[in-house]
C-alpha cells in the first residue's frame, strides 16, 4: 500500500512538471525594448577607473618631444586637429567627431591638447632600453610629464565622474614609429599601477602613439585607404577605445583558440568602420529590442550605425549584458562606415549576425584576468579562448572569407536564411530597403 501510494505521487509529480514546463516552452514569442543597468565604466570586467563613456569628459593630450627636429608647430596642429578637428579638417573623423557620432551623441569628449612639446629627461633610446629591462618606459613619460604640468594644471578637472583617477591621458611621441618590429614605439593603452597622485588623483589609464599614425602610409593603413585623408586619428580612435575599456577584437594568435571573429570589420578589429552593436551596448549608448519565447515573428530594423537599432536573441532571460545571446543588426555603408567600407560592395547592406559571448571571467564570485595569453576580464576573447568573444556568422553559402576582404555579400539579403542546427533559432531577410529592413525570426 505504501510502496503504491509513493508511485502514484511520483506519476502525479511527473505529469505536473510536464504540464509546467509544456506550458513555459509554450511561451509566445516576443519582443520588448530594453535598456540594462550595465555599463564597461560602472561594472564592467576590470575597468575601474577607464575613461567615462557617457557625458562630456576631458581627455589630457600631451605632445611628447624625443625627436627636437619634428617639434614643429606643424606637428602640434595636426595632433589638435586628430583629436578635436572637423571632418572637413581631417578628411574622415577625429576622435572627438567620430566619438560623437558612434555614440549618438552620449558622449562628446573634450580633448585638451597641450600647446607645446613636453621634452623628457631621457633621450627615446633610454626609454625604449628601460622597456626592454625593467619595465615600460611610456610609464616613466607619463609620471614626467603629470609632475611637470602639476602646477598649472589641475587634474581634478580631467576626473569628470569623480572617482578619483585621472579620466585618460594621451601621449602622442614624435620619433619613428616602429611598424616592423616589437617596440616601445608602437601604439597601446596601458596602465600606471603607481600610487602617484595629482592634484589628489591618480593616473591609470593613458594612450601612447606616434605622429607618424597621423600620415600613415598605404601599406602602414593596411586595412583602409588614407590617401584622401588630411589628418588620419584611425589609430587614436581604435585606442581611445581601449581607453573606454573595450578589448582588441582581432586575433593576437592564430595557432590559439578557434577560428572566426570578425575579419578586421570593426573598429576594434581593423581599426575601421563603426562601433559594432556589442561594444556600444557595453559602452552604455544603445537599448536593444530583446526578442524571447518560442515562435515566429517579423520585425523591421533601421540602420545600426544611424539608428542604434538592434535586436538580441536568447534562449533565457537576460538580466545584464555580461552573459551570452545573438545580435542581429542591419549594416550599412553610410554614417561612420562610409569612408572605410568595413563591408565592400556598393550594395545597400544586409543582416549582420554576430554571436557573443561577454560573462565575466569570475572566480568565487570575484572577476580576475582569463587564462589565456590576451588579458582581459571577460572569460572569452577573440585571441585564445576556447569561445570567441565576438563572432560573425556569415551565410552558410560562403565557405571561406579572407581577412580584410569581407563583402557585403557575406551579409544575409533578401530571401537568405540563417539556419544551422547549432543556432538556437532561424532567420530569413524579407525585405531591404536603404532605409529599414524586415527579418522573420523563429525560435
Amino acid at each position: 500500500m505504501k510502496k503504491t501510494m509513493i508511485l502514484v505521487l511520483v506519476s502525479l509529480f511527473f505529469l505536473t512538471s510536464c504540464f509546467l514546463f509544456k506550458e513555459e516552452v509554450k511561451k509566445e514569442i516576443s519582443f520588448e525594448n530594453k535598456t540594462f543597468d550595465n555599463r564597461l565604466d560602472k561594472d564592467g570586467p576590470l575597468t575601474e577607473g577607464c575613461f567615462p563613456s557617457i557625458g562630456s569628459p576631458k581627455l589630457l593630450v600631451i605632445p611628447v618631444n624625443l625627436e627636437p627636429k619634428e617639434a614643429t608647430e606643424e606637428n602640434l596642429l595636426d595632433i589638435k586637429i586628430a583629436f578635436s578637428g572637423t571632418e572637413e579638417e581631417t578628411g574622415f573623423e577625429s576622435v572627438r567627431t567620430y566619438y560623437q557620432k558612434s555614440s549618438y551623441g552620449k558622449l562628446n569628449i573634450e580633448p585638451v591638447v597641450i600647446e607645446e612639446w613636453f621634452t623628457p629627461a631621457h633621450s627615446a633610446k633610454y626609454y625604449e632600453n628601460y622597456s626592454s629591462n625593467s619595465g615600460d618606459g611610456s610609464t616613466l613619460i607619463l609620471r614626467e610629464a603629470l609632475e611637470y604640468y602639476d602646477s598649472s594644471i589641475d587634474y581634478a578637472e580631467f576626473d569628470y565622474n569623480n572617482d578619483d583617477y585621472i579620466d585618460g591621458v594621451w601621449l602622442i611621441y614624435n620619433c619613428p614609429v616602429n611598424y616592423f618590429n616589437d617596440s616601445l614605439y608602437w601604439a597601446f593603452v596601458y596602465w600606471d599601477y603607481s600610487n602617484n597622485t595629482y592634484d589628489g588623483k591618480t593616473a591609470y589609464y593613458y594612450g601612447f602613439a606616434g605622429i607618424d599614425f597621423i600620415h600613415p602610409t598605404i601599406e602602414e593603413a593596411a586595412s583602409y585607404d588614407p590617401t584622401d585623408i588630411k589628418v588620419d586619428a584611425h589609430t587614436f580612435i581604435h585606442e581611445t577605445g581601449h581607453l573606454l575599456g573595450l578589448d582588441d577584437y582581432y586575433d593576437y594568435d592564430d595557432t590559439k583558440g578557434p577560428s572566426g571573429g570578425l575579419y578586421g570589420a570593426d573598429m576594434m578589429d581593423a581599426n575601421i568602420g563603426d562601433h559594432l552593436p556589442i561594444s556600444k551596448l557595453l559602452l552604455g549608448w544603445v537599448s536593444p529590442t530583446i526578442v524571447s519565447g518560442f515562435g515566429e515573428i517579423e520585425l523591421s530594423l533601421k540602420p545600426f550605425s544611424t539608428s542604434g537599432e538592434f535586436l538580441i536573441i536568447s534562449t533565457h532571460d537576460l538580466d545584464s549584458i555580461y552573459d551570452s545571446y545573438y545580435i542581429v543588426d542591419y549594416y550599412t555603408n553610410d554614417g561612420l562606415n562610409t569612408h572605410d567600407k568595413p563591408f565592400s560592395n556598393n550594395s545597400i547592406g544586409g543582416i549582420r549576425v554576430t554571436e557573443i559571448h561577454a560573462e565575466k571571467n569570475l572566480y568565487f564570485g570575484m572577476v580576475r584576468l582569463n587564462s589565456g595569453d590576451y588579458q582581459t576580464g571577460f572569460k572569452y576573447d577573440n585571441s585564445d579562448e576556447d569561445k570567441l568573444f565576438v563572432n560573425l556568422i556569415y551565410d552558410s553559402k560562403i565557405s571561406y572569407i579572407d581577412y580584410y576582404s569581407l563583402d557585403i555579400d557575406t551579409l544575409f539579403q533578401v530571401g537568405e536564411e540563417l539556419k544551422s542546427k547549432n543556432i538556437a533559432f532561424s532567420l530569413e531577410v524579407m525585405s531591404m530597403e536603404a532605409d529599414v529592413t524586415s527579418v522573420v525570426i523563429n525560435i
